[in-house]
C-alpha cells in the first residue's frame, strides 16, 4: 500500500515478507480497499465493514473513537476538497491515533 503523504503504510517488495503481515499494513490495505463501504458503514455506525475494522484494530478503546473522530474530520473543508484517496489517508491515521491514544499495540 502507498500513501503519498508519509504514513507508514507504505511497503514494497523490498521490505521483509514479515512487515507486509504486520497489523498495520493489514489495515491500511482494508481501508483502501473497501473505502466507500467502510465509509457508509461509519456514518450509520453499523456494518459488516465496521465491524471488519474493528476486528483488525482488536482494541475497543480506540474502535469506539474512530466514527467520533472521523465524522468530526466530514465536518472540514479538507474533507469536502479531498479525493477518496486522501479521505482513505486521513482514515487511516485516524485509526493509528485512537489506537496510539488507547495504548494498544498497533
Amino acid at each position: 500500500v502507498f500513501w503519498d503523504f508519509g504514513t507508514t503504510a507504505a511497503s514494497s517488495h523490498s521490505l521483509s515478507p514479515d512487515t507486509c503481515l504486520s497489523k498495520e499494513v493489514k489495515t491500511a490495505y482494508f481501508i483502501k480497499e473497501t473505502f466507500s463501504d467502510l465509509e457508509n458503514n461509519l456514518a450509520t455506525g453499523k456494518g459488516d465493514y465496521l465491524q471488519a475494522l474493528n476486528t483488525l484494530m482488536a482494541c475497543e478503546a480506540a474502535s469506539q473513537n474512530v466514527r467520533r473522530d472521523y465524522a468530526e474530520y466530514t465536518t472540514t473543508r479538507f474533507y469536502t476538497s479531498a479525493t477518496q484517496h486522501q479521505n482513505a489517508e486521513k482514515l487511516f491515521e485516524i485509526v493509528n491515533d485512537n489506537l496510539h491514544s488507547a495504548q494498544c499495540n498497533s
